[in-house]
């Protein structure tokens, strides 16, 4: 029973100093320059985002960039909107970045004449696994 308790005790006071080197921001691969690291999450996906508002605004999602399911998914909703979205919210003013997820951000988008709500998370190859949108006003 006492080495069970022993050993019970030094993993506690093993913990923080392990937690410490794990966490360590500077210990992640290539911070030896001293800059901080890239967030865990947050506006991960934005240059994606763009990326496809530019391809909807002249008329045309980049579905090449997208896994096979999700262009599938995206073509099916876009071909039952009519007017098409471009035409319904004007051109973009401005992205800003809401909040994040493990696996997605969520961005606000401001048009001429609507804000839109984007969803979007990618692979680790850089491919769009999921997007949707929801006109806020």
């Amino acid at each position: 029973m006492k080495i069970i308790r022993t050993i019970g005790v030094l993993l506690l006071i093993a913990t923080p100093s392990v937690a410490q080197n794990v966490f360590d921001p500077m210990a992640l691969p290539g911070r030896s320059d001293g800059a901080p690291p890239p967030p865990l999450f947050g506006a991960r996906f934005e240059q994606a985002l763009r990326h496809q508002i530019e391809a909807i605004e002249a008329g045309q999602p980049d579905y090449d960039v997208m896994t096979p399911k999700t262009a599938d998914q995206l073509r099916n909703q876009f071909a039952r909107i009519q007017p098409a979205p471009a035409q319904q919210w004007g051109t973009l003013v401005s992205l800003r970045f809401q909040r994040s997820t493990p696996r997605e951000d969520v961005y606000e988008a401001r048009f001429e004449k609507a804000r839109v709500q984007w969803i979007i998370a990618q692979n680790q190859k850089g491919k769009i696994t999921g997007i949707a949108f929801k006109t806020l006003s």
